[in-house]
């Protein structure tokens, strides 16, 4: 029992400097490894040229930035929107509210049908949803209509 501890001790301490004189090792002829280490495949982002990762990049920094500016821009406009819709304050801030809610609770469906369907068919339909909904929003003639853009 004791032989068999010292036995893994042993191998643990050699591990240790194996992986120590590997990390040290300086070779010129070596290419740095990369982590994680990209596939063969073209897809992967890791062998994306560097304008198609900062495209995709920004074009997701741009969605986020625009849906909280659009779920917030109602904060300013509650007065015009009670003249103009004819409600009290309490339902012009419904707006807000609904919108934060949904915040939350798209997730309950947008992330698992990201792990089902992939990120990109998902991404483009929450974009067109988006944009659907921002025209319809455009458009409102009346409060329910505007409320549920």
């Amino acid at each position: 029992m004791a032989e068999t501890k010292g036995m893994m001790e042993k191998n643990r301490m050699d591990e240790a400097n194996v992986a120590e004189s590997d990390s040290d090792k300086q070779t010129t002829d070596a290419v740095p490894l990369r982590y994680p280490i990209p596939s063969n495949d073209p897809n992967d982002p890791l062998n994306w040229s560097t304008l198609g990762k900062l495209t995709t990049y920004g074009t997701i920094c741009l969605f986020s930035f625009i849906a909280n500016v659009n779920g917030s821009n109602f904060t300013v406009a509650i007065v015009p929107l009670q003249k103009q819709f004819k409600t009290d304050a309490t339902h012009a801030t419904w707006l807000v509210g609904f919108n934060v809610l949904m915040f939350g609770l798209g997730n309950v469906l947008w992330v698992p049908l990201m792990r089902v369907v992939g990120k990109r068919p998902v991404y483009l339909l929450a974009l067109a949803v988006f944009v659907a909904a921002n025209a319809w929003s455009t458009k409102a003639t009346s409060y329910g209509s505007l409320l549920g853009g």
